[in-house]
């Protein structure tokens, strides 16, 4: 037999499920048989016309369809579905009228009833008026099967919701965060829920936004935040990371993997803001600077709040410091700040432009924090000048830490005249006058005391 493939387009009426035991309710004359033509199931009202009928027999070895002709086999049969079959009973003169229907892909439904014209032909047969439903089988099941329709159309309906709905959710919630909780969806996430984790925690925000939102109207001010982090959120997601939470202009992402990622979505963040600004600039806009921070820790990840409302959200003082290392690009003209520890943890450090800049104390930390620069993600002329004088700066660097003000004060100024957009070697060039005026002192260490929050 051919492997030709049934389905809903085929016949009047097209597949339907119903169960051997809702068919045998509903319909007391039925035939079901399968692709070799093998009777599955039948009405009791047919077992008692046919008494020798079994399961698994046959349709051949009970029955003759006389109408429509030349119908033989399952295709035949596939093939007339819907018409006005009548099938004439082996074992007598019987003969039964009704309808084929495909009830499932393999499976043909007759719904039939014995095709008798009075009384006395009912009685001929060996049954009553009782034997014979009061309803229309064929009414009833256009009834069925539109229901059963309405039901599968309101199922792929509610699943497509379902399916819109998750999309959505995962807007607010990311698929990262319920990864590294372990969860396979929103409504598995309790309150409190949380989990432990190192990771890498990336701050980014713009630099003078209060000025800058000032002159802007409300619209735009929420059309221009929603430009502009639409710019930067592609940078974070195509390098592994995701976005934990955005805090007006402010962007907090994280990454689970290498903090070599977190560095390469900020380097990634920087070139997108040179296109982003070039259009500002065509538009007849201000252009737009940010600063990004960047550490690399332990911290604990999960769900805050109350009952009616949850947020996700990650804790730590490791991450406080990523804000806080954000916060201190704008004190060194940097654009991109980080940590001792991510720059201990990159896997090809030698890969960017660093230099190391300063060794800080933030207010509530009683261990300093020895702060890298990379600025690969500079303006070219920028970074050019940061490159041409690194080694000076590290000479300079080194004997400022060694109390040697005046020699290091000496090779600061050759750095800022080599490199006069350089703030950082201004910032130190005033320090060691500041030095040079105080004088020696026996309990300094050169880190620098911050009171950033």
């Amino acid at each position: 037999m051919s492997s030709t493939s049934h389905g809903n387009s085929a016949g009047s009426y097209g597949s339907i499920t119903l169960s051997a035991q809702h068919l045998r309710a509903l319909f007391p004359f039925h035939i079901v048989f399968d692709t070799e033509m093998r009777i599955i199931h039948h009405g009791d009202r047919l077992g008692r016309l046919c008494p020798k009928l079994k399961m698994g027999d046959l349709f051949s070895e009970h029955f003759e369809i006389h109408r429509p002709p030349g119908i033989h086999d399952f295709e035949s049969v596939y093939r007339q579905l819907g018409a006005l079959y009548v099938v004439r009973l082996s074992s007598s003169p019987t003969e039964l009228k009704g309808q084929m229907v495909l009830l499932q892909e393999k499976l043909i439904l007759f719904l039939c009833s014995p095709l008798v014209r009075n009384i006395t032909e009912v009685q001929a047969i060996g049954l009553s008026l009782q034997d014979f439903p009061l309803h229309d089988p064929v009414g009833d099941l256009l009834f069925l099967l539109q229901a059963q329709r309405t039901t599968i159309e309101d199922a792929k309906a509610l699943n497509r919701r379902l399916l819109d709905l998750n999309e959505a959710f995962k807007k607010y919630v990311p698929r990262e965060f319920l990864k590294l909780l372990e969860k396979e969806s929103i409504v598995d996430v309790k309150l409190g829920d949380n989990v432990q984790k190192t990771m890498t925690v990336l701050f980014s925000d713009i630099r003078s936004f209060t000025t800058l939102s000032e002159s802007m109207s409300p619209q735009e001010n929420f059309n221009f935040i929603n430009g502009y982090l639409q710019q930067m959120e592609p940078m974070i997601s195509k390098n592994g990371g995701f976005i934990d939470k955005y805090i007006g202009d402010a962007i907090m992402a994280l990454f689970a993997t290498a903090p070599d990622h977190a560095v390469k979505a900020a380097l990634d963040m920087l070139h997108a803001l040179v296109n982003y600004n070039q259009g500002r600039q065509r538009a007849g806009f201000l252009p737009v600077q940010i600063g990004i921070g960047i550490n690399t820790g332990s911290l604990m990840l999960g769900t805050i709040g109350g009952e009616s409302r949850l947020e996700s959200t990650v804790i730590s003082d490791d991450v406080n410091l990523a804000s806080r290392i954000g916060s201190m690009t704008k004190m060194y003209g940097a654009t991109l700040l980080i940590s001792e520890k991510t720059f201990l943890s990159l896997e090809t450090p030698l890969a960017y432009s660093v230099r190391v800049l300063d060794r800080v104390r933030v207010r509530g930390k009683t261990e300093p924090v020895t702060l890298f620069e990379i600025f690969d993600g500079d303006a070219p002329a920028v970074k050019e000048g940061k490159y041409s004088t690194l080694k000076l700066f590290e000479e300079a660097f080194a004997l400022y830490f060694r109390q040697e003000f005046r020699e290091a004060q000496k090779l600061f100024s050759s750095c800022c005249i080599k490199n006069p957009h350089d703030q950082v070697t201004k910032l130190y060039l005033d320090r060691c006058g500041q030095m040079i005026s105080a004088g020696q002192q026996t309990d300094w260490d050169g880190i620098t005391k911050l009171d950033t929050k």
